[in-house]
């Protein structure tokens, strides 16, 4: 399979980029035209892929899936993407198609899908990560199949954690491994977390993950971060200024088994045992640029974010 191009986000295919606009006062469409209109799986079986990059197309395709009687129907619509993935997940259209496909079908009926990402390459995979569409189907592929079939994508996220868990729309395919993923996996991005703690936990999106790790790691996973974030001077204080900053502070104590005076004590401003905490110019960059833009769509989070 030749490796497809990676495009920029949101684009869909150049072909499609270019296809004029309909002409509304035009002769009825000849019979080699799919019918675009909610309909069973006939009317668009041969030409999924097509229908699948514009909004009216889109909905055909979905309604189709839904409407299949038979898992090996569903299939053979399905199997009409491969080539495509990587372009479709791109799109947004065809993204809807692809999370209709994973979300209704059995997981391994979708094996072809995963099969088709991995042999993309781990840059591929850490790019759909950090895409507006991409990583909602990386999202619904973490919670819908075993993780014995994503573990070829899992291993090509995994050395991406710190930079995706700072990014708007990374940050969720973190949370989703840590939530969904094995005790080895989670036990990964923990330990990545912790090397450099700072620079992840006084960033927005970043503190978010961190929440999730404390939510979803071991007992032994929680209580290391927690005593990385407390023994950074102020790490603390700058995650409790975010609107989600309460709930990872509070969690922090509930691990540490202690209270904010106790901790206080423990760790005063200036104490030897502490290092002293300065945002970066990027961390500051970031966060004020988040502040600034609009809210990405995105999945239910554990804790309340843009998007």
């Amino acid at each position: 399979m030749t490796p497809t191009p990676f495009l920029m986000k949101g684009e869909c295919s150049p072909e499609v980029a270019e296809t004029p606009k309909p002409d509304l006062h035009a002769t009825p469409r000849s019979a080699h035209v799919p019918d675009r209109s909610p309909s069973s799986s006939s009317n668009v079986t041969g030409h999924v892929w097509s229908l699948s990059q514009d909004a009216d197309g889109c909905r055909a395709v979905q309604d189709a899936i839904v409407l299949a009687g038979t898992e090996a129907a569903r299939i053979l619509l399905a199997m009409e993407l491969s080539g495509h993935i990587l372009e479709a997940l791109q799109c947004p259209h065809a993204n809807h198609v692809l999370r209709k496909f994973i979300t209704t079908m059995a997981p391994p009926s979708i094996q072809f899908l995963i099969d088709e990402l991995v042999h993309e390459g781990e840059e591929a995979i850490a790019e759909t990560a950090k895409h507006r569409y991409g990583c909602r189907i990386l999202e619904a592929l973490i919670k819908t199949c075993e993780m014995h079939q994503l573990s070829g994508m899992v291993e090509h996220l995994l050395p991406h954690v710190v930079a995706l868990s700072t990014r708007m729309y990374g940050n969720f395919v973190v949370q989703r491994l840590l939530e969904h993923g094995s005790d080895a996996q989670r036990f990964h991005i923990c330990q990545a977390l912790r090397t450099d703690v700072a620079t992840i936990a006084s960033n927005f999106y970043g503190s978010i993950v961190v929440g999730a790790a404390l939510k979803h790691g071991t007992h032994e996973h929680r209580v290391n971060l927690s005593r990385d974030i407390i023994r950074v001077n102020g790490l603390l204080s700058t995650i409790a200024r975010f609107r989600h900053g309460q709930i990872v502070k509070e969690q922090i104590l509930v691990v540490l088994e202690t209270s904010e005076q106790e901790l206080a004590s423990m760790y005063p401003e200036g104490d030897s045992a502490s290092v002293e905490f300065k945002p970066s110019k990027v961390t500051r960059a970031s966060n004020s640029a988040r502040c600034k833009q609009g809210k990405p769509q995105a999945s239910k989070s554990a804790f309340p974010m843009q998007g």
